[in-house]
């Protein structure tokens, strides 16, 4: 017996598409020779986490609307990493397996964090001043 495959577009929301169009994007970020780790992370909001060409990690973090909403959905995401180190270790090795040669290995400290929206979050002056590792566009 054969089943038929019953194939219907499904409407993409505006963030979906925006997570797309950066997800294409990612050489301008990262450079071309980056390592996407996850797109989906089990998180509110829309996360890549990647490591960018000389195998620093990242995190973008996009909304096609607020930037403070971006901010603080990206500090949710290393909240959660940071309480579920062994998870992460165990889903994706290859973030402690490129940094198997420092001395210290993968530290979710040095995570560079980049959001992605069409305004910034409030305070951006204080907060680039505060972590330098912290990137807005």
């Amino acid at each position: 017996m054969r089943k038929s495959m019953h194939i219907r577009q499904i409407p993409l929301s505006s963030n979906q598409i925006l997570l797309e169009l950066v997800y294409e994007s990612l050489d301008q970020f990262l450079g071309k020779s980056h390592t996407v780790i996850s797109s989906d992370l089990p998180y509110n909001g829309n996360h890549i986490l990647a490591l960018d060409s000389n195998n620093n990690a990242v995190l973008l973090c996009c909304d096609n609307r607020d930037g403070g909403r971006a901010l603080l959905n990206g500090l949710t995401v290393l909240e959660g990493l940071t309480n579920n180190r062994a998870w992460l270790y165990r889903l994706y090795p290859t973030l402690f397996k490129e940094h198997s040669n420092n001395p210290g290995g993968f530290q979710l400290e040095n995570i560079c964090m980049m959001i992605l929206a069409p305004t910034p979050p409030p305070g951006v002056a204080y907060l680039n001043r505060l972590c330098p590792s912290l990137k807005f566009f």
